[in-house]
């Protein structure tokens, strides 16, 4: 009712003040005239029809790309010096997508990623992970004494990292309870990691899968933003013929790749060097290769480009090159042993 907009206005400027860093005044201000002007174009008997408003000033544009360029300030790095020249960092407010074929590595790769992220001063990580029960322990504990899977003992897997949260499968199991986790966090996280996203709409039938992913994405691109957290989902690739897993995969070749494109700041796709047994054939079975990339094929805040990666014999750890020469890895301006 128009006579009680005023509540209104007082939630929206505490919740503003909410987050961290609060919302500039002038943003406050235009979500307030935004609404009041939307509720007073629109009848109760309702027109579906979304007002798109007045067209905003060259100024307004620029107080939004200020704000976005603060928000890139305080981005904590991916751990990868190359991949943060690339695209500042995981930027509070982006969604990310990771992608590549099945069995090279993206969860190792994920982990890899909220591991440097949580060594680096006052950042968190909250985890949503679909392995098979409690797995994705053995990935940390891996990365952190750089030992092969067969080698991890009780008390390598025992270690508790207060920087880094869980979900297990077992905890969250429907899209509801996954958004309502997401957006109910009292914690702030600098990276939100879920491993693997098409998880979530696995109970639909296979004519609403992608448009319930794409629903999804929507919802998980607009927490993000609203909340100022950088999220990264891991997203399957369309099957292929074995032959072609020497050749990178595009967006397109993301299962749902329209949504994929339209709704994430970041596209990041991994590739690895592949050995058949019939070279000529690209027949016979086939082997991952130590060595990979990860190719930014989207970005907001950056350039396309790509890196090199290198891949351990059965162990989590991920390098890149001049890491696995040096020994050591950087987390946003400090170094770490990566042996």
């Amino acid at each position: 009712k128009q006579d009680e907009w005023d509540i209104a206005d007082k939630y929206i400027w505490d919740k503003a003040k909410e987050y961290k860093p609060p919302h500039p005044e002038e943003r406050v201000r235009r979500i307030i005239r935004d609404c009041r002007n939307f509720m007073a174009k629109n009848k109760k008997d309702g027109a579906t029809m979304r007002d798109i408003g007045d067209p905003r000033s060259m100024g307004e544009v620029a107080d939004e790309r200020k704000q976005e360029r603060e928000l890139e300030k305080l981005a904590p790095g991916t751990g990868y010096k190359a991949l943060d020249e690339l695209i500042k960092g995981f930027v509070p407010g982006h969604l990310y997508t990771l992608t590549a074929e099945t069995n090279t590595g993206k969860t190792a790769l994920a982990c890899n990623f909220a591991y440097r992220v949580s060594t680096q001063y006052n950042q968190k990580v909250l985890y949503y992970s679909a392995e098979p029960g409690n797995k994705v322990v053995d990935y940390f504990a891996s990365i952190r004494t750089n030992k092969q899977y067969d080698d991890i003992t009780d008390e390598d897997i025992s270690f508790d990292d207060p920087n880094i949260k869980i979900y297990g499968k077992e905890q969250v199991e429907t899209t509801a309870e996954f958004l309502s986790s997401l957006s109910s966090q009292k914690e702030h996280y600098g990276l939100v990691i879920v491993d693997h996203f098409a998880y979530f709409t696995r109970s639909e039938g296979k004519d609403n899968f992608y448009q319930s992913q794409a629903d999804l994405l929507k919802q998980v691109a607009g927490l993000a933003k609203s909340q100022r957290m950088a999220v990264l989902i891991i997203a399957h690739p369309k099957k292929r013929d074995a032959r072609s897993r020497n050749k990178m995969i595009t967006e397109d070749d993301i299962s749902g790749s329209a949504a994929f494109k339209q709704d994430s700041t970041e596209v990041l796709i991994m590739t690895r060097d592949v050995k058949y047994k019939d070279e000529e054939k690209k027949d016979g079975g086939f082997m991952w290769l130590p060595r990979g990339w990860l190719c930014v094929a989207k970005t907001k805040s950056g350039m396309n480009g790509t890196i090199e990666l290198v891949f351990s014999d059965r162990k989590a750890t991920i390098l890149t090159p001049e890491e696995q020469a040096t020994g050591m890895f950087s987390g946003k301006g400090v170094e770490y042993n990566a042996n």
